[in-house]
């Protein structure tokens, strides 16, 4: 499955970058959308993958400009939203070895850069080629003999997430989406997260807060 998916991407990627006829359409529709005035986008957004083997909810925030619906660069804010990503640790304190159960917390800013390579309305198929991730993760568990919560340092991730996307709009503000990707591990400072490295797949609902804004301001 991961290598199918990691296969599509790589397909899509070339298919775009490197077939020359594609390629001077699409260096002419990206400097023509440059060119053009840019508009603010604030939305919610999550998706799910697989940390050390189960199954992760990711959820916050992206927000950013708008080229001419063609091009688009994203800030974005997200954690780990469920508890269920809990893994065996090695403890070692107060001169005490022990086992026990860790519970991950992880959360990470992005950079994100999007190309529309479809997009007629209700209809949008994105193709994110950029996206970076640079985050922080650590293990919550019970500490013995104490029985109090501790934490073990936090490390230091940075991540890198191609991924493509199908979204249909109901409304302007409301759309229902479909994306898959894969999620690369660059950078990890202490090597303590388990494994990172996964596809990640969405089927979900779009909300647009800069729509729902517009929207709400025209009630006004």
């Amino acid at each position: 499955m991961l290598t199918g998916i990691k296969k599509l991407i790589s397909v899509i990627a070339l298919f775009l970058l490197f077939q020359q006829p594609v390629k001077a359409q699409l260096i002419d529709t990206i400097t023509y959308s440059l060119h053009q005035k840019p508009k603010f986008f604030f939305m919610l957004a999550s998706f799910n993958t697989f940390i050390d083997k189960q199954f992760a909810n990711i959820g916050g925030v992206r927000m950013g400009l708008n080229y001419n619906q063609r091009v688009r660069f994203g800030v974005g804010f997200f954690n780990l939203t469920n508890n269920a990503v809990v893994t065996p640790l090695n403890i070692k304190e107060n001169q005490l070895d022990y086992i026990t159960n860790g519970q991950l917390y992880f959360s990470f800013a992005s950079l994100s850069a999007e190309y529309f390579f479809f997009n007629k309305y209700p209809w949008q198929c994105t193709f994110t080629p950029f996206q970076m991730g640079f985050g922080r993760a650590k293990y919550g568990y019970i500490s013995r003999p104490d029985r109090i919560k501790a934490y073990t340092p936090s490390e230091t991730i940075i991540l890198y997430q191609p991924e493509i996307s199908a979204q249909y709009n109901v409304f302007k503000w409301l759309g229902a989406g479909v994306s898959t990707g894969y999620r690369f591990t660059l950078l990890r400072s202490r090597k303590a997260t388990k494994d990172l490295n996964a596809a990640t797949f969405a089927l979900d609902i779009r909300i647009f807060l800069d729509q729902v804004y517009k929207l709400l301001l025209k009630k006004e």
